[in-house]
């Protein structure tokens, strides 16, 4: 086998390692934000995510949203149907059934 072969198979094999490794930590970091995390952690690119809302006129609840920043004023919370929202936590929405 050629040096160029063996070096080529050196590089896949650190790259497969790596790839390994990253697979490793985005599992660690999907198992980290599948329970409720204070707001102040969410993201905040117009992802959507499980938002907790509790108060004292409303029963605590959980429902889809995202935060939205019109280009012009500041960003808020808004929830799929509800509209405006204070969250206290969020959660990413749990994986889909499999069946």
């Amino acid at each position: 086998m050629s040096d160029s072969v063996f070096g080529l198979e050196n590089i896949i094999r650190a790259h497969e390692a790596t790839i390994d490794q990253l697979c490793a930590r985005l599992e660690a970091l999907h198992a980290a934000v599948s329970e409720w995390q204070p707001i102040s952690t969410a993201p905040k690119d117009g992802t959507r995510i499980m938002l907790w809302l509790s108060g004292p006129i409303r029963a605590p609840k959980a429902v889809f949203g995202k935060w939205y920043k019109p280009s012009s004023r500041s960003g808020y919370w808004i929830t799929e149907g509800s509209g405006l929202a204070k969250p206290t936590h969020w959660m990413l929405p749990p994986d889909p059934p499999t069946e």
